[in-house]
């Protein structure tokens, strides 16, 4: 009956889980990784205590290695990796050795999957675990890509850049557009408005974040005038002067999209 309820809970888990990773737009901030971390630091001490029993396990390498050392060096890497993720909120490489030595437990695990009695606070380590790459924008397993993350305050910098960046696009196509003798007033004008747009869109991005707000819709459709302005851009050639701003933009909008997992 116990198994039963710890089966039961470990799933309502992972469904849960799995709902908050899979949506779009949906960025952890610093304090909430710092809380899976904690979290996962803990089921890691579970999990080492449960399986101190096993002397010495074997990778999928085919390399043999003493437990007690395994588990201790396991501990300091993920001791270090915390350490450095209060400080500056970015993945490092005591990351990527971290899911790395996870991935071979895991492959010990799966060929022993109650290993010690163990099985159970594994498998609560690794759901942690799972999460905590997601956080990364990545995941468990030998093939996935390298982690990935901003700190709060480097994409605050990087929301400001775009502010300031879409209105410095919008007054270079202003004066383009005005030394354009073959462009009527109204033209002037609707393109003067869509950057006029663009730019508070990025405004209103800049205040959600500050405000600690979910900003999903804004940045929906900051994305969308993006491509307002890109066809605009398109159909008038204003010189290199605009194009290098739009460059600068262009690329500031890329990393914010790849920061909320949406396509640019």
């Amino acid at each position: 009956m116990k198994v039963m309820k710890q089966l039961c809970l470990l799933l309502i888990l992972l469904f849960s889980a799995s709902l908050l990773f899979a949506q779009q737009g949906v960025r952890l901030s610093d304090d909430e990784v710092k809380k899976i971390i904690e979290e996962t630091s803990k089921t890691s001490d579970k999990f080492r205590d449960a399986f101190k029993k096993v002397q010495t396990i074997t990778t999928q390498s085919g390399v043999q290695v003493d437990v007690k050392q395994y588990m201790a060096d396991y501990k300091q890497t993920f001791d270090r990796f915390k350490e450095a993720f209060d400080k500056q909120g970015v993945p490092n490489q005591d990351l990527l050795n971290l899911l790395r030595v996870t991935n071979e437990i895991d492959g010990v695990m799966t060929r022993n999957p109650d290993a010690a009695g163990a099985g159970s606070e594994w498998q609560a380590h690794k759901f942690n675990m799972e999460k905590l790459a997601k956080a990364f924008g990545t995941t468990l397993g030998e093939e996935a890509t390298p982690p990935r993350r901003m700190s709060d305050q480097q994409l605050k910098a990087l929301m400001e850049q775009l502010k300031e960046g879409s209105k410095t696009l919008g007054k270079n196509v202003k004066d383009a557009m005005k030394k354009d003798k073959t462009l009527d007033k109204a033209t002037i004008q609707k393109a003067e408005q869509e950057t006029k747009t663009l730019e508070k869109n990025a405004e209103a991005l800049l205040k959600l974040f500050n405000d600690h707000k979910p900003l999903y819709s804004e940045l929906q459709a900051f994305l969308k005038q993006m491509d307002v302005v890109r066809s605009l851009l398109d159909e008038h050639q204003l010189g290199t002067t605009v194009q290098a701003q739009w460059n600068s933009v262009q690329t500031k909008t890329k990393q914010m999209a790849e920061e909320y997992s949406i396509a640019s």
